[in-house]
């Protein structure tokens, strides 16, 4: 994935909950006081899948910017056996990408952030609804 986003002119930030955490925590937050967009995966490397990992609420509580959840279904794809069963759309499947409303963390602390997992992951239960997913 991060080969085919290099390839797109897309910038990386290398960092996991288990290696490189804290060093991507602050890349991230500096990228989003700068006014740049990121995107990352938020159930982070190993899962589970659809849990919110901390790491992009303490980055967007810190910045105070938006999260803005985004779910892509396809109609055909192939689906690895891995434990988040990545999706590869199959050629000229129609892939729908659909956007939840933009939302700030509200906790005051990156601690708190850590904790509002629960509603983001709601957020994107609704975006991928709205998707047909």
């Amino acid at each position: 994935m991060a080969r085919a986003a290099t390839s797109l002119g897309f910038g990386l930030i290398r960092g996991s909950t288990t290696r490189g955490a804290e060093r991507a925590l602050i890349e991230m937050g500096r990228e989003l006081k700068a006014g740049h967009e990121v995107a990352i995966t938020p159930d982070g490397p190993r899962g589970p899948a659809r849990k919110f990992a901390p790491g992009a609420l303490v980055a967007a509580q810190r910045a105070d910017s938006f999260i803005v959840p985004t779910v892509a279904i396809a109609d055909r794809a192939w689906y690895l056996r891995s434990w988040d069963r990545f999706m590869i759309p199959k050629p000229f499947a129609r892939v729908t990408i659909a956007y939840g409303r933009p939302t700030k963390v509200l906790a005051s602390t990156p601690r708190a952030a850590a904790e509002e997992g629960g509603r983001f992951e709601e957020l994107m239960s609704d975006a991928l609804r709205t998707a047909g997913g």
